[in-house]
């Protein structure tokens, strides 16, 4: 049995050792993405097939629907945010004209310290799944797209998770492995976008086991949204011009209203608990005057519901627990570049491109979990480095990183320095 000193000393450099690995590959992922992103193409459009350029839509071109796409290995963005740290890597091949097999892995740290408990949760999971692009052949018949990786799909997999769990109350000690394996159903949307991004969404649902002391079933329903980089052989290099009305490169774009889509909704239903988590969010963001400057403030909440059942001693005991939090957000951007890539015909005096931020948020935050304990509000302040990008009419992403001092003690979290890298990627009004 470890002692609460020696565990606690472990947690710490586990964690220390994970942040500095994510802050590592985030890093180099976002500054390859932008030197992509910078650098200028050569343009070689003449050697696209005409079919292609007469029929494809600027969107589509971004999407790198002209190209023929066989086989990509990605890399999703890793992200830490809220006790909680996420790397995914993936590759997808394809086994006939509209059809993929998708293999994934995925490794997620999760801690929480503070009193009266301390917990930490290690996890990896593989899996494997077949896609079927069932809109495929219709848009090659009509629009002329090459056979790509780019478009809606539906897919069946198979995924096995090991959880390693480590939970410190007043009273006790535990520590505890659990196997899951879960089948499941996804509609969702993958998009490449320029020569090395993608983007893969939709709606997950899996009958899942516990393959431990219980055999537990249980049922599950979430959103997800993948951001990253992709790697795989193209034939084309792209041709800028043709890319404009997509970034809308010589645009004013004075404000932006955006939305986060990543992880909206998510449900489980165990046989002896349940589970319904619910983010809504908005953001609005107005640029000052014609200056490289503007001001975002944000709103977004999360609601949770909890339900257990169990049995103690021979008496049958169920709990109902709940948690809700808001956050009120306020940040000044200065988009470092912009006038640069203004200067030699890169941009228009708009929303997108390389930032620095300064801002503040107030957050109310209340658990009834973990002892019945009250989870108290703080302000919060940061400062931060980002890349927001405007994509054609209602499509956005932003990518920040940033180190964040909580004021105030919490359960969750205690008062100090934190770091978070944050992905968001939605539908802009």
């Amino acid at each position: 049995m470890y002692t609460r000193k020696t565990n606690v000393y472990r947690q710490m450099k586990r964690i220390l050792k994970f942040r500095f690995f994510y802050i590592v590959l985030l890093s180099a992922g976002t500054f390859i993405n932008v030197a992509a992103q910078n650098a200028t193409p050569k343009v070689i459009s003449k050697e696209l097939p005409d079919s292609t350029l007469q029929y494809i839509s600027p969107l589509d071109y971004a999407f790198m629907m002209h190209e023929t796409t066989s086989w990509l290995l990605k890399g999703v963005f890793p992200t830490f945010h809220r006790s909680r740290a996420i790397l995914k890597l993936g590759f997808e091949k394809r086994i006939a004209p509209s059809f993929t097999f998708n293999s994934g892995f995925e490794f997620t740290n999760f801690y929480l310290n503070g009193n009266p408990y301390n917990l930490s949760e290690n996890g990896e999971r593989a899996s494997l799944e077949t896609r079927w692009y069932y809109h495929l052949n219709k848009h090659m018949a009509e629009n002329k797209v090459a056979r790509n990786l780019s478009d809606n799909y539906l897919a069946f997999g198979i995924d096995f998770t090991h959880l390693n769990t480590y939970e410190l109350w007043p009273s006790h000690e535990s520590i505890k492995n659990d196997n899951y394996l879960n089948y499941y159903l996804k509609w969702g949307m993958q998009r490449r976008f320029l020569k090395h991004g993608f983007a893969d969404m939709g709606i997950k649902a899996g009958l899942n086991q516990r393959l431990s002391y219980d055999q537990a079933i249980f049922f599950s329903l979430n959103t997800y949204v993948d951001l990253g980089l992709a790697f795989t052989k193209d034939k084309y290099t792209l041709d800028p011009e043709k890319l404009c009305p997509v970034f809308k490169c010589f645009e004013t774009e004075k404000y932006a209203v955006k939305t986060n889509i990543s992880n909206l909704l998510s449900v489980e239903l165990f046989q002896k608990s349940k589970s319904v988590i619910l983010m809504p969010n908005l953001a609005f963001e107005h640029k000052i005057a014609s200056s490289p400057f503007s001001v975002n403030s944000g709103f977004d909440a999360s609601f949770g519901w909890y339900k257990n059942s169990f049995e103690e001693g021979r008496l049958p005991q169920q709990t109902e627990d709940y948690y809700y939090r808001y956050r009120l957000a306020l940040e000044g951007r200065w988009y470092s570049t912009l006038k640069h890539r203004i200067r030699i015909g890169k941009s228009g005096n708009g929303l997108s491109g390389n930032y620095i931020a300064a801002g503040a948020y107030y957050l109310w935050l209340k658990d009834t979990r973990y002892l019945k304990s009250q989870i108290q509000n703080g302000p919060n302040i940061y400062a931060a480095v980002g890349w927001q990008k405007l994509i054609s009419t209602h499509l956005y992403y932003d990518m920040q990183f940033r180190t964040r001092y909580r004021f105030l003690y919490s359960t969750l979290e205690g008062k100090g320095w934190n770091i978070e890298a944050t992905i968001a990627m939605g539908y802009r009004f």
